[in-house]
């Protein structure tokens, strides 16, 4: 005797099969499944939204080996931190998926020195949208060197570089 389905158990079970898709597809190209998940949410409310990946940075000076330092990125009023890394190559491997509404602005990435009392800005970077290609996949990112406006003794601070990955992501 064939039994009947309950209002929406089919949209349910079509809407699994889609997840799975999509986490074989994560499973595949390594992207994190959570970051994914909230893609095709957004995705299909009619959002874009911004992928930033925080990779790695070289920090110049004698004493950039004995610092701690994390960034911070400052998406249309949304700030997120990496996790502190040590030394004077620092990789943090870090993704970071913020809503944007609308392309005409940017972000900006800021690098700081994790201390006692205080933190201590090392430099920042403004990276218009229009400069971030849309994209389905991370790419291998863009070196950026970071502008400072701080002056010890008359001498201005070396640039510090940090490798960011940032598109504005397409769901395929």
């Amino acid at each position: 005797m064939p039994t009947s389905k309950g209002v929406g158990e089919g949209h349910q079970r079509e809407e699994r099969n889609t997840t799975h898709t999509y986490s074989k597809k994560a499973e595949r190209t390594g992207v994190n499944e959570d970051c994914l998940l909230i893609a095709i949410a957004l995705f299909t409310a009619g959002m874009e939204f911004l992928c930033v990946k925080v990779k790695r940075g070289r920090l110049q000076g004698a004493a950039a080996e004995s610092l701690s330092t994390y960034v911070v990125l400052n998406v249309q009023n949304v700030k997120s931190l990496t996790t502190e890394r040590q030394g004077n190559e620092p990789c943090w491997e870090q993704d970071f998926m913020f809503e944007i509404s609308g392309v005409e602005k940017g972000f900006a990435a800021e690098l700081w020195s994790k201390g006692w009392l205080w933190d201590r800005f090392l430099g920042a970077v403004w990276i218009p949208l229009t400069m971030v290609e849309y994209a389905t996949d991370e790419g291998p990112g863009v070196w950026w060197t970071l502008d400072t406006e701080v002056v010890k003794k008359g001498k201005a601070s070396l640039p510090h570089k940090l490798l960011l990955d940032a598109h504005i992501a397409l769901l395929t």
